[in-house]
């Protein structure tokens, strides 16, 4: 980065005759030229007056773990199904060509965006760019702050989900024309008056890459969730509506146990809980009540405390997508449980939640942990010695030779867990693993 403009696409000096296009990204970590990604991206086309032309945003699969969960908001299971960056290189160039790039501390955005595309093997030229933390600065020396959410306090801007790609692009977009309004009235009337400085590119021209037109927005991802849980549904539909004789549900119970340990529901596992259901005389409306159960069981477990924190509602409402129980009979089956202080019926006992004997099984631990035990977060140290404790082995690596390996996310695509799926390791998810132990979560 540098400010000798001499290397930049000749552009009007004349603000009215620019167009603008405000950038964030939300990344797994702070190092663009190591192993940290991007896992969400936006884009806005505006005018100098703030007018929005044209709008993108989109998570991304970084093909690794996610990073910091706790600040950015984003999940493992969110970009699942997100387009890769590769894919979408062609979007963002699309929105950058022509057009002065603006964001706030921008030199973040554009080293990570340009860290993303040489990795596609595409090279952008030197590059016209505003900070907004500059020209906020500009327009008014006593802003109290640099960080965005502090300078759109000071003008008045809303900023209800900050780290959120789309509506910090939109927040920066507001604080940069507002600013823009201020310098013009004390006299600035060129872009060098608003801190117009240049990224330095490698490339000499810039790439004509395709748009793809794809995008996996926040909340979108679920959409595209539940239609990839219909699976278990879909093969359920062969069994027959009803039978005169039911069978039991403890074996479909103990098989569901096993293959929902990880919160994912494989194309095998489905068909094994069919070929399950089948040799158990279970019909389509005996395996929906059992669905209601085994879930309605689950709800009990996390509602031992009292309350339903975030994380077991999240927790929940997977089980409750994967088992292909409508969202009217989660939230019956929850103020059941509620209204009953957490009861059990004598036809609704799962007897889920057995604690097998994992005694001299070698356990890896990967990510990071957000199950608390007795008033305590679990570190990464913490749930070592506690797996120790129930006479479990230690293994700091994933090998054939591992039994388990304990994630937060299942849908963690960190080096761990797909080694982990490419030797058939078994993967439990931690709330999972600590109940197998014996431990109560909240």
């Amino acid at each position: 980065m540098n400010s000798d403009l001499s290397g930049v696409n000749p552009l009007s000096t004349l603000l009215e005759s620019n167009v603008f296009t405000v950038v964030d990204v939300e990344t797994t970590g702070l190092f663009p030229g190591g192993h940290d990604r991007v896992v969400e991206i936006a884009a806005l086309r505006i005018d100098i007056h703030g007018n929005v032309l044209d709008e993108y945003s989109t998570l991304v699969n970084p093909e690794r773990d996610i990073g910091a969960s706790e600040i950015h908001g984003i999940a493992a299971s969110d970009v699942v199904y997100a387009p890769r960056f590769d894919e979408i290189a062609g979007d963002i160039l699309g929105f950058m060509r022509d057009s002065i790039v603006v964001g706030h501390n921008v030199n973040f955005d554009l080293r990570f965006i340009s860290a993303e595309l040489g990795r596609c093997g595409i090279w952008i030229p030197d590059h016209p760019y505003i900070c907004t933390m500059l020209v906020a600065k500009l327009a008014d020396p006593d802003i109290p702050g640099r960080k965005l959410g502090v300078c759109c306090d000071y003008f008045g801007i809303s900023l209800n989900n900050a780290h959120c790609a789309t509506d910090d692009a939109r927040a920066t977009a507001m604080l940069f024309s507002r600013s823009v309004e201020r310098l013009r009235a004390q006299g600035v009337q060129s872009l060098t008056g608003l801190g117009l400085r240049s990224f330095s590119g490698q490339g000499q021209s810039w790439p004509l890459t395709a748009a793809s037109g794809k995008a996996v927005r926040r909340g979108e991802q679920r959409n595209i969730a539940a239609e990839q849980g219909g699976l278990l549904a879909d093969l359920v539909s062969d069994l027959p509506a009803t039978n005169v004789t039911e069978g039991e549900f403890d074996e479909y119970f103990g098989l569901l146990d096993r293959v929902l340990e990880d919160r994912n529901l494989a194309g095998d596992e489905a068909a094994a809980l069919l070929i399950m259901a089948m040799e158990l005389n279970l019909s389509q409306q005996a395996i929906a009540r059992a669905h209601q159960l085994y879930l309605e069981d689950l709800v009990r477990l996390a509602y031992e405390d009292r309350q339903i924190v975030a994380a077991e509602e999240q927790d929940l409402r997977t089980v409750q997508r994967l088992l292909g129980v409508s969202d009217p009979a989660y939230e019956a089956l929850v103020a059941r449980v509620c209204e009953n202080d957490g009861a059990s019926e004598k036809d609704a006992c799962t007897d889920i939640g057995d604690s097998p004997d994992l005694t001299g099984q070698n356990v890896c631990f990967t990510g990071e942990f957000h199950s608390v035990i007795d008033g305590q977060r679990i570190s990464r140290a913490v749930a070592e010695e506690l797996a120790k404790s129930k006479g479990l082995n230690v293994r700091s690596s994933v090998s054939k030779k591992l039994d388990i390996l304990v994630l937060a996310d299942p849908n963690s695509m960190s080096t761990k867990a797909r080694k982990a799926r490419d030797c058939n390791v078994r993967i439990v998810e931690e709330r999972n693993f600590w109940r197998m132990l014996g431990f109560t979560v909240a």
